[in-house]
């Protein structure tokens, strides 16, 4: 009988410790505060979707919610709420991200049409995964003179 008690604890040990090593279990739903940049403190991660792709391992499908950008048509540089409907992240990329877990919440229809568009183009090789921390994607949209699409289009 002891013998059996000290096996079941081994064994139990052992994935205990294999599943503190992989601190940060996504999942579709999840809500999760991030390393943001200066100004963006309301901005939160939602896991969209989890999945394993051949090619490039697991990925996490994400929504980065109420970012604050620059708004290109309010006069005097004001700027407005985004939500970035699909980011494509390593698990590598997201776990640089994120801070702690923040609750969860319905995953939004946009995102889904978002994560198929996505899906197309990746089938096709158009697309691809991001593998940096979300701070720096958000850094980049600023640099770059982000503009809203109503906007661009004109």
């Amino acid at each position: 009988m002891k013998l059996r008690v000290v096996c079941f604890l081994s064994i139990v040990l052992a994935v205990g410790n294999a599943a503190a090593q992989d601190v940060n279990v996504y999942m579709p739903g999840q809500v999760w505060t991030y390393r943001t940049v200066p100004g963006d403190d309301a901005s939160r991660v939602v896991i969209g979707k989890v999945e394993v792709l051949e090619k490039d391992g697991m990925v996490i499908h994400a929504m980065i919610t109420d970012l604050s950008l620059p708004d290109a048509l309010s006069p005097g540089g004001g700027s407005m709420m985004y939500n970035i409907t699909h980011v494509p992240l390593t698990k590598s990329a997201l776990d640089q991200s994120v801070l702690k877990l923040d609750g969860s919440r319905q995953i939004d229809k946009v995102f889904d049409e978002a994560y198929a568009e996505w899906r197309e183009a990746y089938d096709k090789n158009q697309a691809g995964l991001v593998d940096r921390p979300l701070a720096d994607i958000v850094k980049d949209l600023r640099s770059s003179g982000f503009q809203p699409p109503e906007a661009a289009a004109e």
